[in-house]
């Protein structure tokens, strides 16, 4: 009987120790599935931070290039191609240098188209760009004073005021004989009376430097982009002809060559613009008198050295 009690403890020992081994084996089976686990999310998280970090350095690049090719259009709207067109008003001064004679206008007026080539494509500071300003065309036409036409003055002023009873007495003092005009015409006294006026026509071409400045560019505001100040300085090669003519004068063609300075300054909106210009100059002319005695009529040409000068206002439209 004591056999048999010490036999059931030993079997009920060994069931013990048996299913605290399993219980054991069991947990450390699931301790080590956890770690496992642990370690893959572990893992896991990382791949998903390197991937965060990654889409967050794309995203601060694509902010950079998009904040580029914002600057990059401004400048380009800021600074698109300049060719003026433009139109100027003003006062014109012509001198005789050797006669000691001064005509100065009452009209003067003309047209220029010009370029201004950049030198540079990036502004400095974003604001200033220095180029070469380039005058393809200028055209002048200058009044220094209106003439009455072919007349001893004024051709009904004279006939109402009693100096001549008639057209034909006029004629006949002004072109020889009125009762044959083929073969009286007297041209020597004709030129002699024409009174034309005084006009000049210039035609020039121009080069120098320029400066453009954006103002208002830090201010960051797209409609005080399209603000411009432009400085330019140019040298300008004339040509010119001269028209004399009037009752006290000889009368005469003129012709010849002016070294010509011009330094402009302007205001611009957008496409369009205002300004001043002040130009000066020497040069030398050929001179042709087309009147004189009776002997002596002819094309006689002399020379003569002439000062230019004006100051004219503008107005623009860029292409």
């Amino acid at each position: 009987m004591e056999k048999l009690r010490y036999i059931t403890l030993l079997v009920c020992a060994c069931l013990v120790s048996f299913n605290l081994s399993a219980q054991v084996t069991d947990t450390n089976a699931n301790t080590d599935a956890h770690v496992q686990d642990t370690v893959k999310t572990v893992d896991s998280l990382d791949r998903y931070g390197d991937l965060k970090a990654e889409i967050s350095t794309l995203k601060d690049k694509m902010r950079q290039d998009s904040a580029t090719l914002a600057q990059t259009s401004r400048r380009n709207n800021v600074w698109p191609k300049s060719n003026p067109f433009m139109f100027y008003y003003g006062s014109l001064k012509f001198k005789d240098k050797d006669a000691g004679v001064e005509y100065k206008s009452d009209l003067s007026a003309g047209m220029s188209k010009n370029h201004n080539y950049y030198l540079h494509s990036r502004a400095i500071a974003d604001m200033v760009k220095i180029g070469l300003d380039v005058t393809w065309i200028d055209f002048n036409v200058t009044r220094f004073e209106k003439g009455s036409g072919f007349s001893l003055g004024n051709i009904t002023g004279n006939i109402t005021s009693g100096n001549y009873s008639n057209f034909d007495d006029y004629f006949n003092d002004a072109y020889g004989n009125a009762n044959d005009y083929n073969e009286g015409i007297d041209v020597q006294n004709l030129i002699n009376k024409m009174d034309l006026g005084k006009y000049m026509i210039t035609y020039s071409m121009g080069l120098g430097p320029s400066v453009t400045v954006v103002p208002f560019y830090t201010l960051n505001q797209e409609i005080l982009d399209k603000i411009k100040v432009t400085v330019s300085f140019q040298y300008l090669p004339t040509f010119s002809g001269l028209l004399l003519t009037g009752k006290n004068d000889d009368n005469a063609f003129c012709g010849g060559y002016t070294g010509l300075w011009r330094y402009r300054i302007s205001l611009s909106f957008a496409r369009f613009g205002i300004g001043v210009e002040h130009r000066w100059g020497k040069g030398t002319m050929n001179k042709w008198n087309i009147s004189g005695d009776e002997e002596e009529f002819g094309f006689d040409s002399d020379k003569f050295d002439s000062k230019l000068s004006g100051t004219f206002f503008f107005i623009g439209y860029k292409f």
